[in-house]
């Protein structure tokens, strides 16, 4: 199925050649909505996280609905993150269900669109209840074309417990010099911003088994002091989703926030929140 849904769904006034049941047009008059109820919750198990959405479909029109049940449509939600600069357009297989994100995809405030759209051709279109200006014509709809629009939601994500691992994001940068990097602290997510040699060894070290344990006693250990280091000097840092994934962190640790008062307590501290990762690991690999 190949279309253009994300330049259709960002033009919610955009005329089409048949009805489309959305609440800013006429085009059916009796009565018919469409509507997807949305919760989000977070799903942890033992080695992962997850963010779900929970969904039910509400829809009145009879002839969408037919066309759902014969396989000629589809329910799409059309998520996006401003925070992780990430659009996603989620399939809805069942009128209620849930759908399953990483930990750490979509963050922040989503903006979230419901739409049926056509995934096969469909003949002779002329569902019940349209504006009778539509007198007795009847369409060919092509795959790709919207059945039916709902208002667009935001759906804000405000968990407090993340992993902290899927908070951290690695991002090339041409103009540091090659051999160093830098941590960026400033929003929902800690980005590392690394020179081309710093990151082309990042890329090495994270794909063998044997040395990526290292990672956890330089540059994850560095992260992670800095962090630590801003939570100590300003209450404003933990608003950040990393920061309270950390705090969460050092709580289930027995690390006191208030003994991190300096660079030694704060190294010491990252070094016990990473021994799994990093000392514990080496260790187990010589055994």
């Amino acid at each position: 199925m190949r279309f253009n849904w994300w330049q259709i769904l960002s033009n919610p006034s955009k005329t089409f050649f048949h009805p489309v049941l959305r609440e800013s047009t006429r085009d059916f008059i009796d009565g018919s909505t469409f509507s997807v109820e949305l919760k989000p919750r977070l799903h942890q198990d033992k080695n992962d996280e997850y963010l779900c959405i929970d969904y039910k479909i509400e829809l009145t029109s009879p002839g969408i609905r037919a066309q759902l049940a014969d396989g000629s449509a589809t329910v799409f939600l059309d998520l996006y993150s401003k925070e992780t600069i990430t659009r996603i357009l989620s399939p809805l297989v069942s009128e209620e269900g849930s759908i399953e994100f990483k930990s750490g995809q979509l963050l922040g405030v989503l903006e979230v669109q419901a739409a049926i759209i056509a995934t096969k051709s469909i003949k002779n279109y002329c569902p019940v209840g349209v504006n009778a200006e539509y007198g007795d014509l009847k369409f060919n709809v092509s795959p790709g074309s919207i059945l039916a629009i709902g208002e667009k939601i935001l759906l804000p994500l405000s968990f407090k417990r993340i992993r902290l691992e899927s908070l951290i994001r690695v991002q090339l940068s041409k103009d540091l010099d090659p051999d160093v990097y830098e941590m960026n602290l400033d929003s929902d997510f800690i980005t590392i911003l690394m020179g081309e040699s710093i990151h082309a060894l990042w890329d090495i070290m994270r794909s063998d088994s044997a040395v990526k344990p290292y990672l956890a006693l330089s540059i994850y250990k560095d992260t992670f002091v800095e962090a630590l280091s801003l939570i100590h000097k300003t209450e404003d840092a933990e608003e950040f989703n990393w920061a309270q994934a950390l705090i969460a962190r050092c709580e289930s640790n027995d690390i006191k926030l208030e003994d991190l008062s300096n660079f030694s307590s704060q190294n010491q501290a990252a070094l016990k929140l990473l021994r799994e990762l990093g000392v514990h690991k080496l260790i187990a690999n010589e055994v």
